[in-house]
């Protein structure tokens, strides 16, 4: 099951919007964006760790669908994750 933001927030008995402020004054960024982040990190790990195809990769991660990774990766990466993966691969052969 994934975790909600406000779920962590009611977990650590905090009001959401409470939780939020102090979490982006701690990480610098606001908690949804620091989860993306992460995600997007673990991604592009992937994308160059295991031979999985990018709609298992967005399976495993929680996106939507394939086109949603692969947006929001091109967003941060400036690249899709199957150009990533291969200039991965062309620098450690």
């Amino acid at each position: 099951r994934r975790l909600g933001l406000a779920d962590v927030a009611a977990a650590v008995g905090m009001p959401y919007e409470t939780w939020r402020r102090a979490f982006k004054a701690a990480a610098r960024v606001p908690p949804a964006r620091f989860r993306l982040d992460r995600r997007l990190a673990t991604a592009a790990d992937l994308m160059v760790t295991t031979s999985s195809s990018v709609r298992e990769i967005a399976a495993l991660l929680g996106f939507t669908d394939e086109r949603h990774l692969t947006a929001r990766f091109r967003e941060s990466y400036g690249v899709s994750p199957a150009t990533f993966r291969g200039r991965s691969t062309n620098r450690s052969a």
